[in-house]
């Protein structure tokens, strides 16, 4: 005797040929098992029919979360961009890539990363220089975003995770410029990208034609103990050029690197711009021997007050849109 009857072989053939079909093949089953047959028969059609409507629900919830993710992304997102889930532990990187649009696509960020405000409501997986690798896993990213120096650590235990890892370190004006479209490429916002680099050029080259050809001297400490310049090959550096200035410090060691309280009494700079916190004019007017400088004695020292510092010391976009700020302080000449 045979384990299965003639009408229940033939009931698994319709029901395997139309399981794709969705609400017809449920429709077709509840006709089988109204139509009669014997109890096993009957029985069988019924445990296929709730196996049917078991899956169809549990892809109209599916379906429904996609529709409802893509919702809440920019208009300009593609649908394979869509599906990205991006960790940032860079600043930079964070609000270049909030500048293109796709802050929904992070879903996890450093402490540092609090730029554009909008940052602070994802999860914080650790410090800049201290990654909570657990936290990052646990996001289950495509892509982590990694700076280059002491991150570069953090991109090789990811890599050996066999996680997707992009390390962008932008120390230049060119190189800011180049990983906006490299950020764009990643995340398939090309278009978008080239034109955000354009509009930065363009920034650039109409603060250049409006410059005059003085160039007064500047010093620009962005630590004071111990005493910490910049050079004309560091970013920092490369703005204060292009503002139309003339950085006492052309050459350094390093790009940002410890200079003497000498070198700078002796170069007796115009302007002098401090760029970290908890210092005043007052306080800097202090220093022993520094009274004889041509800043200090025509009161042009300016600290955050001023001008905030994240503006010049973060490689992004808000660093070209500054140069006109920064180009301003000429005014109290």
């Amino acid at each position: 005797m045979p384990l299965l009857s003639q009408e229940t072989c033939q009931t698994v053939i319709a029901f395997t040929t139309c399981w794709e079909q969705g609400v017809g093949t449920m429709l077709y089953l509840l006709h089988l098992l109204i139509s009669g047959g014997s109890v096993k028969y009957r029985i069988l059609v019924f445990v296929f029919l709730l196996l049917l409507a078991g899956c169809q629900k549990k892809n109209s919830t599916h379906d429904s979360r996609l529709t409802t993710h893509n919702k809440n992304l920019p208009s300009h997102v593609s649908r394979l961009t869509s599906h990205y889930n991006v960790v940032v532990t860079s600043p930079e990187v964070a609000e270049i890539i909030c500048e293109l649009g796709l802050i929904d696509l992070i879903s996890g960020v450093t402490l540092e990363c609090d730029y554009p405000p909008e940052l602070k409501d994802k999860t914080i997986v650790g410090t800049f220089g201290k990654v909570d690798m657990e936290k990052v896993i646990a996001l289950e990213p495509d892509i982590v975003f990694v700076a280059g120096l002491e991150q570069e650590f953090l991109a090789s235990e990811l890599n050996k995770l066999d996680i997707k890892v992009e390390m962008i370190y932008p120390n230049s004006v060119e190189a800011m410029l180049q990983s906006i479209i490299d950020i764009g490429n990643i995340l398939k916002v090309s278009e978008k990208s080239l034109a955000l680099k354009q509009e930065l050029k363009l920034e650039i080259a109409g603060l250049q034609a409006a410059m005059g050809e003085r160039r007064p001297e500047i010093y620009v400490e962005i630590y004071g103990n111990p005493l910490m310049s910049v050079s004309d090959s560091s970013y920092v550096g490369q703005l204060v050029e292009l503002a139309g200035f003339d950085n006492i410090f052309s050459s350094l060691p390093r790009a940002y690197s410890r200079i003497s309280p000498e070198d700078v009494i002796n170069a007796s700079p115009e302007y002098i711009l401090l760029l970290y916190p908890g210092i005043t004019a007052e306080q800097f007017k202090q220093r022993k021997g520094w009274q004889r400088i041509n800043a200090v004695v025509n009161n042009r020292i300016f600290t955050e007050k001023e001008i905030n510092s994240d503006l010049l010391l973060r490689a992004t976009p808000r660093s070209i849109r500054s140069l006109p700020q920064l180009a301003g302080l000429r005014t109290y000449e």
